[in-house]
């Protein structure tokens, strides 16, 4: 197997918006930088690119940009090609609007590039490498956000003592997969990690370019193992889960310590890699390497009369209303007359070794990746949610119906009709059967 890595620096300067937040904020400070982390890996005649990027999210025309230009210099299909979000809620601005925030093309155009570089520089880095991956559960850090109240409402971020609460809408994925490429000579050249956790953890330093918690747990990493080996985090099924534990409050360390609370919760997921790597055995023999994409074509979710009435109201009165509320609102009164009726998701599944990786452009909730897990026939089965691209929330439907804040419907958030999260989940099972299928041909 040959494996390649590189990390590229993308921090814009400083003055330039901030998309975490409804209104957008200007950055003052940055703490660490934001970076393009690529990794490339060849097995036999077949050949993968994974990138994580420092970013809230990305939207489709820069990802298909990525990738083909990263594809033009490499000859890896564009479609071996993942280009996932890390999320934090304090990267830079994007190619489109978000919400409030608005886009900034220059901005966009450099992170594209800085992206591109890390894809070319990691495929002409590849040596021989081996790799080796386990898991354990992490249970000290995420915890489901939406609230399932008494009336049958759906509340996110229900706040610590929210009378007639009966319990959390979903569960939690605890699992935290750790893969690491080792080099001929034995020493470690790259952590893969995937872990479901919000990087919204910033607080009162929303002012600041800072990867959060993966980017902590990427410099703790680097800082005990040397700084040229490479720490790549893929987000898993994060779409209703963060660090508040409202029901049963197990978790006001996190709120308590000395350190703000990024640093806190990626000093502790760099415990874990720290913890776990040394178990691991390196596999001598060439992984399995492969990946298939296709399109699911979900319904458009169309706003309602009710949706309509209450966006009157909370315009006429703005100071009583939230800056999320007047932002909806603001996007109910709008035409929808010029969107499609349809929504097509690029759902990507790339076999790594012991891994069997899904990709989907949304922010995915704990259910959906449950359905995945369940279905597969592979033994660990992850999901990388913001893949390819990002068209928002796939809420399930007790969120939808509940009313929780993910399944508000607007043109580029929870967009999808409240049957995709299952029927996704589907489309990807059916994908990972193929890609299983065509393993064990290819064995025979």
């Amino acid at each position: 197997m040959l494996a390649g890595f590189a990390q590229i620096e993308f921090t814009p300067p400083l003055g330039t918006q901030m998309p975490g937040n409804f209104k957008g904020y200007e950055a003052k400070t940055s703490n660490g930088g934001l970076f393009a982390n690529a990794a490339a890996v060849t097995a036999g005649e077949v050949s993968v690119i994974l990138l994580s990027l420092d970013m809230l999210e990305l939207r489709e025309p820069g990802v298909t940009k990525v990738r083909t230009r990263i594809s033009e210099k490499t000859g890896v299909p564009v479609h071996h090609i993942l280009v996932a979000a890390t999320h934090t809620h304090t990267g830079p601005a994007v190619d489109l609007p978000i919400f409030y925030c608005p886009p900034d093309l220059a901005v966009a155009a450099y992170t594209h590039e800085r992206a591109i570089e890390a894809g070319i520089a990691a495929w002409n880095a590849r040596e021989e490498c081996t790799l080796g991956a386990a898991r354990m559960e992490e249970k000290r850090f995420g915890f489901n956000r939406d609230i399932l109240m008494q009336d049958g409402s759906v509340k996110t971020n229900a706040g610590y003592n929210r009378e007639g609460a009966v319990g959390t809408a979903g569960g939690v994925d605890h699992a935290f997969h750790l893969m690491r490429f080792d080099g001929a000579d034995g020493k470690p050249r790259a952590f893969f990690v995937n872990y479901a956790n919000h990087p919204d953890c910033h607080g009162s330093h929303d002012n600041m370019f800072c990867a959060d918690f993966p980017g902590y747990m990427r410099r703790a990493v680097q800082a005990e193992c040397g700084a040229d080996v490479k720490v790549l985090f893929f987000n898993g099924t994060a779409g209703d889960i963060n660090f508040h534990d409202f029901i049963h409050r197990t978790n006001t360390f996190l709120t308590e310590s000395d350190t703000i609370l990024p640093e806190t919760i990626g000093r502790g997921l760099a415990e874990d890699v720290l913890a776990l790597h040394p178990t691991l055995t390196a596999d001598t023999a060439d992984p399995y390497v492969a990946s298939v994409s296709s399109v699911y074509t979900a319904e458009r979710r169309a706003k309602t009369p009710e949706h309509v009435a209450w966006a009157k109201a909370i315009l006429a009165d703005r100071e009583k209303s939230s800056i999320s509320d007047q932002a909806y609102a603001e996007e109910y009164m709008e035409s929808d007359e010029e969107l499609e009726d349809t929504i097509p998701l690029e759902v990507q599944t790339i076999r790594l070794g012991p891994w069997a990786i899904v990709g989907i452009p949304a922010e995915v909730f704990t259910a959906t990746g449950e359905w995945i897990r369940e279905g597969s026939p592979y033994e660990n089965t992850l999901v990388f949610e913001l893949a390819n691209g990002c068209i928002g929330y796939i809420p399930t439907k007790i969120a939808i119906r509940g009313g929780a804040y993910e399944a508000r419907v607007s043109k580029y958030n929870s967009c999808c009709h409240e049957d995709t999260a299952e029927k996704i989940a589907a489309h990807a099972v059916a994908q990972l059967k193929q890609m299983h299928e065509e393993e064990i041909r290819s064995k025979r």
